[in-house]
């Protein structure tokens, strides 16, 4: 299981951190996928991040989903969170080849590129989401979703997001950091934090050390003293169903599916999340067409 805390610093208590280490729940989206390097990194700091969003729902009905559209070899990085504590995702193309930078770090940027845009979906369970978007600026993630914050939400935010994969093509060390100023910071926090900041060090370091939630706030913070508000585990867990598979599979029409029939007698769908096989036969679709045809009427 994945693991967070969030706090809050400054002798005001006028900073909010939340932190993670996902290194668990990333690991089970790369067994589940079947990710290259590059692409579990890239999955992998998608869903820490919509993971830190998600730290924020008090509902469980509620949830929060990032949708990453690249211009590059990654197309589309996609997670969701929901206010259970339960996170799922996938990526476009699980299979990239390998990327690497001139300092040997994975390049996602080069992956998922700097022209695409980042979309935010917030839904609270009732009425209408709210949806939030906005370009991307340097296609490594973490710094895409500090621009989104500061320009679609108003909300200042420093974003440190990393996966470690070793030399096996495994997932060893996974996390995020974000850093928010509450309304009325003062100006002690933030002259305390801008000190701070240039000494952190990245989270996917400081989890493959082995340190805890709380030490990594230690370390960040300093002297600055913080109260721990929120401490808590979350998990991947897809919730597909056949019932909502058909759902989707209703939606490309009659037609479509009256073809469907008469060419090849059944269909498979898989689940983009975890990859299940839903198999409908001819008897599932004549079924599902007749339903169809009665409702029309």
């Amino acid at each position: 299981m994945g693991k967070y805390l969030r706090v809050l610093a400054g002798k005001a208590k006028d900073l909010s951190i939340s932190l993670s280490d996902s290194t668990d729940v990333v690991y089970e989206a790369w067994k589940i996928h079947n990710t290259t390097p590059v692409a579990t990194a890239a999955l992998g700091r998608t869903l820490t991040a919509t993971h830190l969003m998600g730290t924020f729902i008090k509902d469980e009905k509620a949830s929060v989903s990032l949708q990453i559209s690249g211009s590059a070899v990654l197309k589309r990085i996609y997670a969701y969170a929901d206010g259970a504590g339960f996170l799922k995702g996938y990526v476009s193309d699980p299979n990239i080849p390998l990327m690497v930078k001139d300092n040997g770090k994975l390049d996602v940027s080069g992956a998922v590129g700097v022209h695409g845009s980042l979309m935010v979906s917030r839904d609270t369970g009732y009425g209408e989401p709210f949806v939030g978007q906005s370009d991307l600026v340097s296609g490594e993630i973490a710094e895409d979703l500090a621009y989104y914050y500061a320009h679609s939400e108003q909300q200042p935010s420093v974003i440190s997001l990393g996966v470690f994969v070793d030399s096996e093509g495994v997932p060893t060390a996974a996390g995020g950091l974000m850093i928010q100023t509450l309304p009325d910071v003062s100006e002690e926090s933030l002259s305390s934090l801008e000190k701070r900041l240039p000494m952190i060090r990245p989270m996917s370091e400081m989890i493959g050390e082995g340190m805890s939630l709380e030490a990594i706030v230690e370390e960040i913070l300093g002297d600055i003293p913080f109260t721990i508000m929120v401490e808590n585990t979350f998990e991947y867990r897809c919730d597909c169903s056949r019932d909502k598979v058909e759902r989707a599979l209703i939606t490309i029409g009659i037609n479509e599916l009256k073809s469907i029939l008469n060419e090849d007698g059944q269909t498979e769908l898989s689940c983009h999340f975890c990859g299940k096989k839903y198999l409908y036969n001819s008897s599932d679709l004549k079924w599902i067409i007749k339903e169809l045809e009665q409702g029309a009427k």
